[in-house]
């Protein structure tokens, strides 16, 4: 559901605090909530969702500062496979 607010909500702060606190969800109790393949399943499809677009820097930075090493080092890596394709 989360997924479907970040592109409805118009740009702004409330956008931004919907990204931030689906980033603070998986990069906290998801990784405990979720089983370990489910997780990284939510993690790409946020990925996917902003390959292209506006707004792929946004969610890709969100992910970068997140503090969890490996939705980071995910996102660091689709976005310079992302831009090879």
């Amino acid at each position: 559901m989360m997924f479907s607010l970040l592109g409805i909500i118009p740009p702004g702060h409330d956008r931004d605090r919907a990204l931030a606190e689906l980033v603070r969800l998986l990069s906290g109790e998801g990784m405990q909530r979720f089983p370990r393949i489910e997780w990284i399943a939510h993690v790409r499809l946020l990925i996917r969702r902003f390959m292209t677009g506006p707004d792929r820097e946004w969610v890709f930075k969100a992910l970068t500062r997140s503090g969890d090493p490996v939705m980071a080092a995910y996102a660091q890596v689709e976005a310079i496979v992302g831009q090879r394709q």
